[in-house]
């Protein structure tokens, strides 16, 4: 907006396209089409139009449903979660998002701690054996 403003003020005070473009280091025809922009619909037409596109498949609750589900317990028979198992517990959310989400946050599942759940079910005689010790 700074400076779409600068072309229109150095406009105003008469100055061509091309001295505006070779001042702000600017192609002629980008100084064009903002000068012509506010010619026809003033300080509305300084302002980004709406960009075409796909619009966005995840949101922030999304990001909420992933980090919520990993203070979860894993499914039986896994210690830890892993991207596919996250994705595949929500059911709607990718692989890629899941660990999109994980890297924006600087989450490691490899090193995320999962409590000591052990698969072995003799655990508790075999860890009290070893306390006595």
């Amino acid at each position: 907006m700074v400076l779409r403003a600068r072309i229109i003020l150095m406009a105003a005070e008469g100055g061509k396209t091309k001295d505006i473009a070779q001042a702000l280091t600017l192609l002629n025809a980008t100084v064009s089409k903002w000068r012509t922009r506010f010619t026809q619909r003033r300080i509305e037409g300084l302002r980004d139009e709406a960009q075409s596109g796909k619009p966005p498949t995840y949101d922030s609750e999304t990001e909420k449903r992933v980090l919520a589900l990993l203070d979860e317990l894993p499914p039986r028979g896994y210690a830890t979660w892993n991207g596919r198992l996250v994705s595949g517990a929500l059911g709607d959310v990718s692989d890629d998002q899941v660990w999109r989400i994980l890297r924006r946050h600087g989450i490691c599942l490899a090193r995320r701690k999962s409590g000591g759940i052990s698969k072995d079910p003799n655990f508790s005689a075999k860890a009290a054996d070893v306390v006595a010790l």
